[in-house]
């Protein structure tokens, strides 16, 4: 429970259109308050902690420095992996919207550079793991909690980030493969548009342009199960509906974007290779 002062602190400043306040340092704020994105309260949570981060970020209110300093610190294994691999728990909270938080940093980012290619990179590795290791898949929680949506928070993020003209296709290797890992649970089939959130983060990287076919080809078959019924059952029949619903996602949000036809055929090339048994 988040002591009185700095509840009124938030409440005065989202009272005063989320303004900083003339006394406050946004930078030191900011890194300060990285560790009330896990309150269990929701409204406190989103509303006001995230509410006032997110807005004091993308208002230019930090410089460059800061900016910097504040996205390294969200990537730190106290804030993005504080709990990792626990299920149910309340640390979910802060991984989820610390790794919201990485998407208006990176949006900075490519308005006005600040992060070097190491940096990017790092950035690349660590959601790769963050996708990889996050084993709380819980979208809305409670009426108290709200939301913890971890996996669609960070496809949010990865949309920022394969925009990132520093991060080249033979540096995303790593995480195209977290990426279908993550789209493809087998403990419980995504309810929560996770799966409509990656496509559209995955589409962002199609239209760069810069994915050769036959890599698509060979990343798409990573999502593709081998087997209809191969394995336990359920996990076996969970891992086939994440996966075939990713792909129907990418495929309808492909062509609205009007992508090209060869990188739709790509997709609907997958679909049809799914297995009926």
């Amino acid at each position: 429970m988040v002591n009185a002062s700095i509840r009124q602190t938030f409440l005065d400043i989202a009272k005063n259109e989320y303004a900083v306040p003339q006394t406050v340092d946004p930078t030191k704020f900011i890194l300060n308050s990285i560790p009330l994105l896990g309150e269990s309260e929701g409204e406190f949570r989103e509303r006001y902690v995230y509410g006032t981060l997110h807005r004091w970020i993308v208002s230019e209110a930090v410089d460059a420095q800061g900016l910097r300093e504040i996205h390294l610190a969200l990537l730190d294994d106290a804030t993005l992996f504080s709990g990792i691999g626990e299920v149910r728990t309340e640390s979910a909270f802060l991984r989820a919207f610390v790794v919201l938080l990485l998407v208006p940093t990176l949006y900075m980012h490519r308005k006005q550079p600040f992060l070097s290619v190491d940096e990017i990179k790092k950035t690349s590795t660590d959601l790769a793991r963050y996708l990889r290791e996050e084993k709380d898949h819980r979208g809305y929680v409670s009426a108290d909690n709200w939301w913890a949506h971890g996996v669609a928070h960070a496809a949010d993020a990865v949309g920022q980030l394969v925009q990132c003209s520093e991060l080249h296709i033979e540096s995303m290797t790593d995480l195209l493969e977290a990426i279908a890992q993550a789209m493809c649970p087998d403990s419980e089939v995504y309810a929560h548009e996770e799966d409509a959130r990656m496509a559209a983060a995955v589409l962002k990287l199609f239209k760069r342009n810069v994915w050769p076919p036959e890599a698509i080809e060979h990343w798409l078959g990573l999502v593709v199960p081998k087997a209809r019924f191969e394995g336990e059952l359920p996990q076996v029949h969970i891992r086939f509906v994440n996966a075939r619903n990713f792909l129907r996602c990418l495929y309808f949000q492909a062509k609205e974007e009007e992508l090209a036809n060869e990188q739709i055929a790509l997709i609907e090339a997958a679909l049809a290779a799914f297995p009926n048994r």
